[in-house]
């Protein structure tokens, strides 16, 4: 018994723990620069409290988003309890190679726990740089004190309460001809809870402005909502945003030339908003309710009962709704004072929250399940809910009506003579031991599980595990590794996709979207086969590099043509339809036979 017992304490250590606190972080183990990923911490207890991990190396674009879910079986009068608690964060890597996240500390009924670290590896975006005129032309930086192009940040409000929503808008400005433009540097939003609320169709249908005299374009590029989680001073870092501009460059005659012909720059500019800060106001302490549990903003509240006269150990449930606009998410459930013969589980939760311009809104629902164990009527008290509304500067309380609940003797009612308190039965359930019913396993005298061979296998056991999963890691290090390799062979299947994306722009008639998508499938083409950053594609080194592969002079001429009549095409006057058309057709031909010769040289 003895050796059984080190057996136990020295081999399987672990399975003591399959029932209590499981604590776990999921991330994708790769992803690209520029690319928002969700990172998420599980846990199946309610947490006390809650420390993310410094997330180094990543921006945080919103977050944490805090949601819960539970499920409740009854199957044969068993009643089965399964519950989770999530908190998400959406992230942006901001340069390549491989990061790690250290775990998130969670405090569970006074004692910590941890998450399991992240690893994450993060290459090089497949999005190539905004076509130019000369693809070998350096691109020029435009000074920084230039009022042409500028952004700014607007807030909603400047002094708010504790978790009352605001609102910031980024908005562009610009007197010049932007080609393209990209979010580089995201705020933190430090001591906030955000969610982003962008419209992006409005981003791309600026209006016009005139401002000090000067007429401007100006946009809403982004849009989010925030819910201070602390009071006082919080600010706001700049928004960067790096913008590609067009200019017509002076001819030394001195004259400009708006046309066609005229000798055209793109200039690359990097623009910053301007900090926001805010003054937050702490909640009130004076006249607090007892039921209030942080829910600020704007809301009602309606309950229901499915079914108030049920026969004994038969289900019901009591729903509570939570609807209007505020910090939803963060809302905990309402106070119910329960009757104590009603075995009752912990809510279900289901969200209808919306994120529009406007806001963050919609509804919570909380259900509860509730099995009654004996006859009888049993009364459910209002229930109250309150919440702060910075409208008012006053907290408010709302109530619901008392529910009855009927109760009548089922096939296994108990009555009331036999009635017993819950604290009775969990006294008797701990001093009661009943005879164990099941069979017994029963072996010869001297047969003992010390230094028999299944002693022996159980202890490799763990050794071997250990042996496949170190096999299995250093295959997964090496094929990731040959992401060079696994790239040049996706060409082709990256540049369909691309192309179908094409034609889909051609039959909704976008010439703009339609010829960046054919640069971006003819430079992402070359760039993946040779294995070459996009950033230092030009004709030239593509010449090059095709004909290092001995591909036949007519391809490499047909494929640079193709460049040059898509960029004829964009602007050449006449019908667009069939100029869109032409240029599919040579980019499509051009990369088949591009790829028939290099798989023909290659067999």
């Amino acid at each position: 018994m003895k050796a059984f017992l080190l057996f136990i304490i020295l081999i399987i250590p672990l399975s003591v723990y399959a029932d209590e606190v499981e604590f776990s972080a999921a991330a994708p183990s790769t992803v690209k620069v520029g690319e928002n990923f969700r990172v998420s911490f599980k846990l199946n207890e309610t947490p006390d409290s809650f420390n993310a991990p410094s997330f180094e190396g990543f921006r945080i674009v919103s977050g944490p988003m805090q949601s819960s879910s539970s499920s409740v079986q009854v199957i044969n009068g068993e009643v089965t309890r399964t519950q989770s608690y999530t908190y998400t964060y959406i992230l942006m890597p901001v340069d390549e190679g491989s990061f790690s996240i250290s775990p998130a500390e969670a405090v569970i009924n006074g004692d910590t726990y941890h998450s399991n670290s992240l690893s994450i590896t993060v290459l090089e975006s497949d999005d190539p740089p905004p076509a130019v005129d000369d693809p070998s032309r350096p691109v020029e930086t435009i000074p920084e004190d230039d009022s042409e192009l500028f952004i700014r940040a607007y807030a909603s409000k400047a002094n708010p309460f504790q978790g009352e929503q605001v609102t910031i808008m980024y908005k562009i400005y610009t007197r010049v001809s932007v080609t393209q433009y990209s979010i580089d540097r995201l705020p933190s939003y430090q001591g906030f809870w955000s969610e982003d609320i962008t419209d992006y169709d409005r981003a791309r249908h600026p209006e016009t402005k005139t401002i000090d005299g000067q007429r401007y374009q100006v946009a809403e590029i982004r849009r989010v909502a925030l819910f201070p989680q602390r009071s006082g001073k919080l600010t706001i870092e700049p928004l960067e945003v790096e913008c590609f501009v067009r200019r017509t460059a002076r001819r030394r005659d001195g004259s400009w030339f708006d046309d066609f012909f005229s000798d055209r720059q793109t200039a690359r500019k990097t623009i910053r908003s301007n900090p926001v800060t805010f003054e937050v106001k702490p909640l009130p302490v004076q006249n607090r309710p007892s039921s209030f549990k942080g829910l600020v903003g704007d809301f009602t509240m309606s309950a229901s009962i499915d079914n108030d006269q049920i026969q004994t150990n038969d289900a019901t449930s009591l729903n509570v709704k939570i609807t209007g606009k505020g910090n939803l998410s963060m809302a905990d459930p309402p106070a119910v004072n329960f009757p104590t013969n009603l075995d009752v589980y912990d809510p279900r939760i289901s969200d209808d929250i919306r994120t529009t311009t406007a806001g963050v809104s919609g509804s919570r629902n909380y259900e509860y399940l509730l099995i009654p164990r004996t006859e009888g009527e049993f009364e459910i008290p209002s229930i109250e809910l309150s919440y702060f509304s910075p409208e008012s500067e006053k907290y408010k309380t709302l109530s619901s009506a008392p529910f009855l609940i009927t109760v009548e003797g089922g096939p296994s009612a108990v009555t009331a003579s036999e009635r017993t308190a819950r604290e009775d039965v969990k006294y008797i359930g701990s001093d009661i031991r009943y005879i164990y019913p099941e069979n017994i396993s029963l072996q010869p005298v001297g047969t003992i599980f010390f230094r028999s061979p299944l002693f022996y296998a159980l202890i490799a056991l763990p050794v071997l595990i250990f042996i496949v999963f170190i096999v299995l890691y250093y295959k997964k290090l090496r094929n990731e590794s040959n992401l060079a390799t696994l790239r040049t062979k996706q060409a082709n299947r990256a540049a369909k996709k691309r192309l179908k994306l094409a034609g889909k722009l051609l039959q909704k008639n976008k010439d703009a979207e339609f010829y960046d998508e054919i640069f971006k499938t003819l430079w992402g083409y070359v760039s993946d086969k040779m294995n070459i950053p996009v950033s230092e594609l030009n004709k030239d080194n593509v010449k090059e590099n095709l004909t290092a592969k001995k591909v036949p002079d007519s391809i490499i001429k047909e494929f640079i043509s193709t460049l040059d009549h898509c960029e004829y095409a964009r602007f050449a006057p006449g019908d667009k339809e069939k100029n869109m058309d032409e240029v599919f057709s040579l980019a499509h031909d051009t990369i088949v036979n591009t790829e028939k010769w290099l798989r023909k040289k290659k067999s």
